[in-house]
């Protein structure tokens, strides 16, 4: 067994740092004045050099931390105008901010609110609300600016699951409308490269796919191609979460690794461009295309991994993906702290990091350069074990979240991971088409839809499967933590062969037993029937 190269990974610890700043704002319910938190950031940045290494590295370690900190602090504080801080409300004024969804006759979106009213006139006012508009005089678009005769509900003190989604992306009221409550003031406002170009694109492909083809191939086409699955049936997408392929919807690095090589490839192969031309021409399309899907956590991590990896060789560096991965990590958190409390955030970066770390690691336990070969057989198990990886760090996440594990993931990944590339690339190609010649491009999507009816029939066949999924209690933390110290710590005791690490091992064990002791007597067996068998100790 060949022995692992040392992993170096300096930005990851400053993530970690800046991390374990965020969280404990909300751990511990004390305010601390800002200037004073980046003020002792800098004195230890400044007091760090000249001195040992080690006292170097706590130094700038416990800066990273005060600016994690200090980031959520000001992520907290609300201006004077916020809507919050008017004693009545009567209307508002607010700019459509992202691209609008219409399910069950019903718009839903997100407004930018620029005045209210109280009660004598507009005044200027700020915060973000989530508004849902039944039967409005037109579509719902970005860039409208409306105005709405109804005061927003407050969500600061409400609880739930959907609140906290709702908070976690700074929204901070919800308006639910008519027709008879509003009244579109303009259609020209917001940033002109978003109603311009990205949102007719969007709505362009969408048009393509659903005239192409309707029904549930069109709306997993359109899901895959600009994430969410929005179209999808409720029960569809639960076939897909049950079987651990919910991923194919996310626009995840699957996606950004389809676009960009494939972009490479073009670039330099056929049109023989110089690398950093190519490189330069893939970043501005793969900024475009975050856009498009709307700036998700697991496109913006997938995209600027990739934009890091593929510019390293540009300042003579080598790449370094566990490095890219934090800086991608740390880049988001910095514009958007509140994403660390994301399940779609946890999950992303989870599954890259079990794949960068683990995968090379447990595949040279079957051969040491399996992830070199080429053949069949090779590709077939680098699938499997590239799965299991990505599951062995997510598995508690999603535990934790959604209360259940998928057992049969690997197997279903297995048949429908080799079928994504072809379906996303035909979807792309036959939507562009579509826009110049529609009967061509309407061919090519058509072709698509019997790839797609694949992936429709696994998922549905899997999730038939007794026992595909577990449903099991919520974890405490500990156990969740007990568990990344066993499988990493683990891992690690068997690669280097040495002991020294087991009583951190026995630790995490220690951990996961305690922290799970809550959930383990109360476990969901699903049967083969459709009913559940409940077990309580």
């Amino acid at each position: 067994m060949a022995r692992p190269t040392k992993v170096y990974a300096p930005i990851l610890w400053l993530t970690i740092a800046f991390i374990l700043g965020i969280i404990s704002v909300g751990y511990f319910q004390f305010t601390v004045p800002i200037p004073i938190i980046i003020s002792f950031a800098i004195l230890l940045s400044i007091l760090s050099f000249g001195t040992k290494t080690g006292y170097k590295s706590v130094a700038i370690l416990f800066a990273f931390f005060a600016l994690g900190f200090a980031r959520m602090e000001l992520d907290s504080i609300r201006p004077a105008t916020h809507w919050t801080n008017f004693k009545y409300v009567r209307s508002v004024r607010g700019i459509i901010s992202n691209f609008p969804e219409y399910s069950e006759n019903r718009w839903s979106a997100e407004m930018k609110l620029i005045s209210v009213h109280n009660g004598e006139q507009f005044m200027p006012s700020s915060g973000n609300i989530r508004i849902y508009f039944r039967e409005p005089e037109k579509s719902l678009a970005y860039g409208q600016l409306w105005e709405f005769s109804t005061a927003p509900m407050s969500i600061e003190h409400k609880t739930g699951n959907y609140y906290k989604y709702l908070k976690r992306k700074n929204i901070d009221g919800i308006i639910w409308t008519t027709a008879e409550q509003s009244m579109l003031l303009d259609e020209d406002r917001g940033n002109i490269l978003l109603r311009k170009i990205i949102a007719p694109l969007r709505n362009k492909i969408t048009m393509a796919v659903m005239n192409s083809l309707p029904g549930e191939r069109g709306a997993l086409l359109e899901g895959m191609l600009l994430g969410g699955g929005r179209k999808l049936s409720p029960q569809t997408k639960s076939f897909f979460a049950d079987t651990g392929v919910i991923h194919i919807l996310a626009v995840s690095g699957l996606h950004i690794g389809i676009i960009a090589f494939a972009l490479l490839w073009l670039l330099r192969t056929k049109i023989k461009l110089s690398y950093i031309w190519s490189v330069g021409i893939m970043v501005i399309i793969l900024m475009g295309y975050s856009l498009l899907v709307q700036l998700r956590p697991s496109v913006l991590r997938a995209s600027i991994m990739m934009v890091f990896l593929l510019s390293a060789p540009l300042v003579h560096r080598k790449s370094n993906p566990l490095n890219a991965l934090a800086a991608a990590g740390l880049f988001i958190l910095l514009f958007r702290p509140t994403d660390i409390y994301s399940p779609g955030f946890q999950l992303s970066f989870a599954a890259a990091g079990g794949i960068i770390y683990l995968f090379p690691r447990i595949s040279a336990f079957f051969d040491r350069d399996l992830i070199i070969r080429k053949n069949i057989s090779a590709r077939a198990l680098q699938l499997i074990l590239v799965t299991i990886s990505a599951q062995l760090v997510t598995a508690p996440i999603a535990i934790f979240h959604f209360n259940k594990f998928q057992l049969i993931a690997p197997i279903s990944n297995f048949f429908i991971i080799p079928v994504v590339m072809p379906v996303i690339s035909a979807g792309f190609i036959g939507a562009i088409i579509w826009m110049i010649i529609p009967s061509v491009g309407k061919t090519i999507l058509s072709i698509d839809g019997l790839l797609l009816d694949y992936i429709l029939f696994v998922v549905k066949t899997l999730s038939k499967f007794p026992y595909s999924f577990i449903p099991i209690a919520k974890p405490l933390l500990t156990a969740i933590f007990g568990y990344f110290i066993f499988v990493f710590i683990g891992i690690n005791i068997i690669w280097h062969r040495t002991w020294k690490t087991i009583v951190p091992a026995s630790i995490g064990i220690l951990l996961i037993l305690t922290g799970m002791s809550n959930s383990l007597h109360r476990i969901y067996f699903p049967a083969v029937d459709g009913s559940a068998v409940y077990i309580s100790t």
